[in-house]
C-alpha cells in the first residue's frame, strides 16, 4: 500500500530542546518552567512534611513561622548558578538538629559536612519533573531529607538527592521528596520571609511573687535549683506566674541566692512566648553565685518598647551537682514602682470592648496555601493545608466581648451546597487562646439571608481575631453584608 506525502514542514519549537550548558542541566521543555529561571538565590519560606504530596499534616512551618522561631534557617541563601554550580550559603550560623553535632536542635555554627563548603551541581529535567543535586553536603531545604529516606548520621551523607519539582517560576519554586514514609515539601522564593510586628501585648509587669517550674531534667526542691548531669543542655526553670514584661529602658533583676558548694552560675531568658514562639529572645549576663546567702544583681538591657515577654526564665550554667538556693527574686523594668509582696498590685480589669455596631465586615485575608478570596468570593481547594482561611483585616472593631452571647447575620450565596463557620480568638496567631467558633451553616442557591449564634463567653475574654472558615472544598461561596449583633 503507497502513501504520498506533501508540504512536509518542520517547525522548531524554541522553547523546548534546552540540553544544558549555562542553564545548569534542564534537559527539555515543561509548563514548569525553565532551568534559566532557577538562576539565582532563593530561600524556604514554607516547610513541611506529611505522608503524601503536598499534605504537611504531621509537621509544618510556614514564612512566618521561620521568621519567628527558626531566623538563621530563614536567612540560608540556596544558590543555582548559571554554570551549573550549587552553594548553600549559610551565614556563621544556621538551625542546626540534634543529630548532626550531638546537642539540643537550635541556632549555632553550621556543623559539616552540612557548612556550605560542598562543591556542588544541580540540574533540572524538566521532562521528568526533578532537581538533582550533586554534591556530598550540599542539600535543598533540611540536611537530613534524602532520596527515600532520612538520615540521623552523618556517615550516612548521600552524593546526591532528587527533588521533584512540583511547580515552578522565576518567583516561586515547590520541591517535594520522598523519604520513604512520608514527603517533605519545600517552598522557595526570591525574598526571605520577614517577621510580622510583634503583637502589642500590655505588659503586667512582676504582679506576685514568681514562681518556678523545673523542665528537661532540671530539678527543683522548694528553693533548691539544680542542673544535673543528664538533664537536657537547655534544661531550666519556667516562670509559671503569667506575668508579661517590657524593657523599653531596661532594668534591674535583683534575687537572694546561696550556694550548696563551689557555686554556679545564673542566667534569665526573656522570650517572646513559649517555644516554639520564643523568637524575638535575650539574656542577661551570668551571675556567680558562691558562697552563703547574699544579695544579687544583675542588669536588664534595654528592648525594643513594642515588644513584649511572656516567658520568663531561669537558668544554671554549670551542669552537675553545684545547686543554688535562689529566692525572692524581683524583675523591675527603669521606671516602675519594684514587687512589694506586703502590698501587690490591683489586678488590672479586662480591656474595655468594642462593639462592633453597624460594622459590616469582609474576610480579606486569606491564609494557608488552599484559601483564596476574590472580592466577596471565597474558595478552599483540596489538597493543601488543612488550615486554610480567612481573616478579617479591619482592626477598629477590636477587642470584642460576648458575655451574652450574639448573632452574625450575613447574606449567602452559592451554586452548590457549602458549608461554613465563623471563629473569635484571643489574637490573630499564635496567640489565639482563649477561642471559640460557631455552629456550621450551609449556603445553598441564590443570595438569602443566614445568621448564627454566637454563644455567651466568659465575660473578662476579649477577642481581637474574627476568622471565616469553608468546610466544602472547591466550591465557591459569595457572602456579603456581614454583620455581629451584640447581645
Amino acid at each position: 500500500q503507497s502513501v504520498t506525502l506533501t508540504n512536509v514542514t518542520v517547525t522548531a519549537n524554541a522553547d523546548g530542546g534546552d540540553t544544558g550548558g549555562e542553564d545548569g542541566g534542564d534537559t527539555g521543555g515543561s509548563d514548569l518552567g525553565t532551568a534559566a529561571d532557577l538562576h539565582g538565590d532563593w530561600y524556604i519560606t514554607t516547610l513541611g512534611v506529611g505522608p503524601v504530596v503536598g499534605d504537611l499534616g504531621w509537621w509544618s512551618l510556614d514564612g512566618d513561622g521561620i521568621a519567628l522561631q527558626r531566623p538563621t534557617y530563614g536567612d540560608d541563601i540556596y544558590r543555582f548558578n548559571a554554570d551549573g554550580s550549587f552553594e548553600n550559603v549559610l551565614g556563621s550560623e544556621t538551625w542546626v538538629e540534634g543529630w548532626q553535632d550531638g546537642q539540643g536542635e537550635g541556632s549555632r555554627t553550621p556543623v559539616a559536612p552540612f557548612d556550605g563548603t560542598a562543591v556542588a551541581t544541580w540540574a533540572y529535567d524538566a521532562d521528568a519533573a526533578t532537581i538533582v543535586i550533586d554534591g556530598a553536603g550540599a542539600y535543598i531545604g533540611l540536611p537530613k531529607a534524602i532520596t527515600g529516606a532520612e538520615i540521623n548520621n552523618n556517615a550516612d551523607v548521600p552524593a546526591s538527592r532528587t527533588y521533584t519539582v512540583t511547580a515552578l517560576s522565576n518567583s516561586e519554586v515547590l520541591l517535594d521528596i520522598s523519604t520513604g514514609g512520608g514527603f517533605w515539601r519545600f517552598v522557595l522564593s526570591r525574598a526571605a520571609s520577614e517577621a510580622p510586628a510583634p503583637d502589642v501585648v500590655p505588659a503586667t509587669n512582676q504582679t506576685s511573687e514568681l514562681i518556678w517550674g523545673a523542665f528537661d531534667g532540671a530539678t527543683l526542691d522548694g528553693d533548691t535549683f539544680g542542673y544535673p548531669a543528664g538533664a537536657q543542655p537547655w534544661a531550666g526553670f519556667e516562670n509559671v506566674n503569667g506575668d508579661i514584661f517590657a524593657f523599653p529602658n531596661g532594668g534591674t533583676i535583683t534575687f537572694t541566692a546561696s550556694a550548696n558548694g563551689a557555686g554556679n552560675d545564673v542566667t534569665f531568658t526573656f522570650e517572646n512566648d513559649k517555644y516554639p514562639n520564643h523568637v524575638p529572645n535575650f539574656t542577661t549576663d551570668p551571675v556567680a553565685v558562691t558562697g552563703g546567702e547574699a544579695s544579687y544583681s544583675v542588669s536588664v538591657p534595654a528592648q525594643d518598647a513594642a515588644q513584649s515577654y511572656k516567658s520568663v526564665l531561669l537558668k544554671l550554667t554549670g551542669q552537675g551537682d553545684e545547686t543554688l538556693n535562689i529566692s525572692n527574686v524581683l524583675i523591675t523594668p527603669t521606671g516602675e514602682t519594684p514587687f512589694d509582696a506586703g502590698n501587690p498590685p490591683a489586678p488590672a480589669g479586662p480591656e474595655a470592648a468594642v462593639d462592633p455596631g453597624d460594622t459590616v465586615f469582609t474576610f480579606s485575608g486569606a491564609f494557608g496555601s488552599t484559601a483564596s478570596v476574590d472580592g466577596d468570593t471565597y474558595t478552599f481547594a483540596s489538597g493543601g493545608d488543612p488550615w486554610s482561611g480567612f481573616a478579617n483585616e479591619d482592626t477598629s472593631v477590636y477587642p470584642m466581648a460576648f458575655p451574652n452571647g450574639g448573632t452574625i447575620t450575613f447574606t449567602g450565596a452559592s451554586d452548590a451546597a457549602v458549608d461554613l463557620y465563623f471563629k473569635f480568638e484571643k489574637a490573630a496567631y499564635p496567640d489565639t487562646e482563649p477561642s471559640f467558633a460557631t455552629a456550621n451553616v450551609t449556603v445553598n442557591g441564590a443570595a438569602s439571608e443566614y445568621s448564627v449564634d454566637i454563644p455567651a463567653q466568659d465575660a473578662d475574654n476579649r477577642y481581637s481575631s474574627f476568622l471565616l472558615y469553608l468546610v466544602t472544598n472547591d466550591q465557591s461561596v459569595t457572602l456579603t453584608n456581614v454583620q455581629i449583633t451584640v447581645n
